[in-house]
C-alpha cells in the first residue's frame, strides 16, 4: 500500500486553485491563448472512478461510472448501480451507441439525434471539451474562428469571456427585430449566449454558462477541486445546473484520473440484445 500511495502522490499535487485578489485586464486573445496552453495534452484519457448524483423532480439518484477518451475519436462511458453494471455509452464524431443490460437492448443512431432531443446543436467536440475541461465554442465556425466577436470582462473574481455583451443581450431580448438580425449575422437557428469563466491564476476553466434565449433555458457547469495531474490542473468535481421547463442538478466527483496510459476501447454488444435504431 505504501508503494501505491507513493506512486499516486508523485504525479499528483493536492494544491487547490485559488482566486486572485487583484486581476489585471487582458485581451480575449491573450486569455484564450493562456487557457489553451494550460489544457491537458493527451492522446488518451481515463477516469476510473466517477460518482454521480442527480436531483430532479424532487428525487435524488446516485450511481457510479467510469469513462475513457481517445482524443478527437471516441468517448466511452460505463455506468453501474452499486456493484451491478447498468449500461454503457459510446460517442464518436458521427454516431452514438447505448447498451442497457437490464433490458437486454441497445440503441444506436447519428449523433445529431441527441442534438434534436436536447434542442441544441451539440457535437462531439462539446462532449469532449466538457469531459476534459477544455475550450470550445457553440458557434463551431467552419473558418476555425470560433471565438470571433467574443468579449472579455472581469466578473466574480475571474475573467469572463462572453459571446455577447451584457448591453447587447438586453437590447436583443427587448426587440424581436434585433434578435432576428443578430441571429442572421452569425447564421444561427436560435441564439445561445455562452459565458466562459477563467481562473486568473491558473488559466483553467472554472465555469461555463449557456443561456438559450429563444427557449428561455440555461445550463451552467462549475468545475472545482483542481488537482495537478501529470503537469496540468484538472478538476475533480463538476456541478451541472439546468433550468428550463424541467430543472435538474448533477454533481460529479472524479478520481483515479490518468493520461496516455494503455487503454482498451473495445465496445462489445451481446449478439442476443435487441437493436433499436434512432433517427
Amino acid at each position: 500500500m505504501s508503494i501505491i500511495a507513493t506512486l499516486l502522490f508523485s504525479c499528483k499535487s493536492t494544491e487547490k486553485v485559488t482566486t486572485a485578489k487583484k486581476i489585471r485586464h487582458m485581451s480575449c486573445g491573450r486569455i484564450l491563448k493562456n487557457v489553451s496552453a494550460n489544457e491537458p495534452s493527451y492522446q488518451t484519457m481515463a477516469v476510473k472512478r466517477v460518482s454521480v448524483n442527480v436531483e430532479a423532480q424532487g428525487k435524488s439518484h446516485s450511481f457510479r461510472a467510469s469513462y475513457r477518451i481517445r482524443r478527437d475519436s471516441v468517448i466511452q462511458i460505463n455506468a453501474q448501480k452499486a456493484t451491478i453494471p447498468v449500461g454503457k455509452l459510446e460517442i464518436t464524431p458521427d454516431t452514438f451507441r447505448a447498451v442497457y443490460y437490464i433490458d437486454r437492448e441497445y440503441y444506436e443512431g447519428a449523433l445529431n439525434y441527441l442534438s434534436k432531443r436536447l434542442g441544441m446543436d451539440i457535437g462531439f467536440d462539446m462532449f469532449e471539451a466538457i469531459f476534459t475541461n477544455q475550450l470550445f465554442s457553440f458557434r463551431n465556425d467552419p473558418k476555425d474562428r470560433d471565438f470571433r466577436d467574443f468579449h472579455c470582462a472581469i466578473d466574480d473574481g475571474m475573467y469572463r469571456i462572453s459571446s455577447m455583451k451584457d448591453r447587447k443581450l438586453r437590447k436583443v431580448i427587448r426587440k424581436e427585430e434585433k434578435l432576428e438580425r443578430y441571429r442572421n449575422r452569425f447564421d444561427e437557428e436560435h441564439l445561445i449566449r455562452q459565458d466562459i469563466y477563467v481562473d486568473p491564476n491558473r488559466f483553467v476553466i472554472r465555469k461555463l454558462v449557456f443561456n438559450d434565449i429563444d427557449y428561455n433555458r440555461t445550463m451552467s457547469l462549475d468545475f472545482s477541486h483542481f488537482e495537478m495531474i501529470d503537469g496540468r490542473w484538472f478538476p475533480e468535481e463538476i456541478h451541472l445546473d439546468y433550468q428550463g421547463k424541467e430543472s435538474y442538478k448533477v454533481k460529479v466527483k472524479l478520481s483515479r484520473i490518468s493520461f496516455d496510459e494503455p487503454e482498451s476501447f473495445r465496445f462489445r454488444i451481446p449478439s442476443k440484445y435487441k437493436q433499436i435504431l434512432l433517427k
